[in-house]
């Protein structure tokens, strides 16, 4: 944690003026270290020993810890009778405690034992304490060297999204005209801050300290709200996006117009709660022409705002002018109109002369075409043939 963040809170944490009897029954605490949940947290001890001279009796160092209102010692540093260096016990499970020891030398007759302790921060833990304990044959002593109280920093988060009661965390799916109720918890963090609910738009919906709770009808004409729960510097925010089950509808209201480029992929816009197409087809304008192509349609993207593509590069060359589409699927239907320009017909007839490809009208027409020219043919040479004999008969 850096020295400011710790200096904000620290000066947070005093002007709370926290009470501490209900903390392993310590009331006395001196020091009180700010630190990050899932950090861990080192304190060191300087202890003075002659190297000549060993403790009398037993003398030892313990390190424990209040941990959900139980005082546990999690490691003991032990100098025996006649010994010139300690000994150390652990009682700590896992790796949530290390415990430590090295000598410091100062002089030639002087050494300083050096404990240390690294202690993993858990939002249980409140509280570090080391004291010293001094056994003889006749008595025990306990004095109290440090005791540190220590202040957990963790984030905000949110802890649960719920519509009409249901965990939600994406997309939620709704009738027409349904009003729904939106609420949210969360933990504020320490240091606690407010959470809000707010619209795709920004626009704050409610805030508070507490759960949040906000209600909403949604109709198919409405733009589809999407409300975000969050708090400042919250490590998890959560949203939902409301899909009402409408019919399609395309969002683009004008009559698009469909260049030649744009014939071997035509795309639209759609609002829809569904990916799923039914059918799709183009009907010539006006309808009295009955003309009616079925395309092949796909939606791609994230409900609601979906794309609407299909080709139209190998079809026949009456399509020109205003034709209108209609997209069907299991919600109902929706339409548009489209004008596909002097361009896109002549792309299209161009398309239209490869054989594989040739309509049959046209097929009859060249048919039609070369059996005349062959008539034709055939009566210039039949005058040709006989204008040469009737010469021939004029010089006998």
């Amino acid at each position: 944690m850096d020295s400011l963040s710790q200096v904000c809170f620290l000066t947070l944490f005093v002007m709370q003026r926290p009470t501490f009897a209900f903390i392993c029954g310590m009331t006395n605490i001196s020091e009180i270290l700010p630190e990050r949940e899932g950090s861990f947290t080192n304190i060191t001890y300087l202890l003075n020993a002659t190297e000549r001279s060993a403790f009398s009796g037993s003398t030892s160092i313990l390190y424990e810890v209040c941990v959900n209102n139980t005082l546990t010692v999690q490691c003991e540093f032990e100098w025996t009778e006649g010994s010139s260096h300690p000994s150390l016990e652990k009682w700590g499970p896992g790796d949530d405690v290390v415990c430590s020891y090295e000598p410091r030398y100062l002089d030639n007759s002087m050494v300083t034992w050096e404990m240390k302790i690294s202690q993993l921060v858990s939002r249980s833990l409140s509280v570090m304490q080391l004291y010293l304990e001094n056994k003889t044959h006749n008595s025990k002593t306990k004095k109290i060297i440090r005791r540190i109280h220590i202040a957990i920093v963790y984030p905000p988060q949110v802890t649960s999204l719920t519509v009409d009661g249901q965990e939600v965390n994406g997309t939620h799916l709704i009738n027409d005209s349904q009003k729904v109720n939106i609420s949210c918890s969360f933990d504020k963090g320490n240091p606690p801050v407010t959470f809000i609910l707010v619209d795709n738009n920004g626009k704050e919906l409610v805030r508070g300290s507490g759960p949040l709770t906000y209600s909403l009808l949604v109709h198919c004409e409405d733009d589809w709200p999407t409300v975000r729960c969050e708090g400042n510097g919250s490590k998890q925010n959560r949203s939902v996006s409301f899909l009402v089950m409408c019919p399609p509808k395309f969002t683009e209201n004008s009559i698009k117009i469909v260049h030649s480029i744009e014939l071997d992929n035509i795309t639209l816009q759609v609002k829809a709660d569904t990916k799923e197409v039914d059918n799709c087809l183009l009907t010539s304008v006006p309808s009295e022409d009955n003309v009616t192509i079925k395309v092949s349609c796909t939606l791609t993207g994230h409900p609601p705002d979906l794309a609407l593509s299909f080709s139209l590069s190998k079809r026949i060359s009456s399509i020109h002018g205003i034709w209108m589409l209609t997209l069907l699927n299991k919600r109902g239907y929706a339409t548009t109109m489209l004008n596909f320009t002097e361009e896109s017909r002549r792309s299209l007839i161009r398309e239209s002369e490869i054989p594989a490809q040739t309509p049959v009208k046209e097929i009859l027409i060249g048919g039609t075409c070369v059996a005349v020219l062959i008539v034709v043919i055939a009566i210039i040479g039949i005058r040709a043939i006989k204008k040469v004999n009737e010469n021939k008969r004029g010089k006998f």
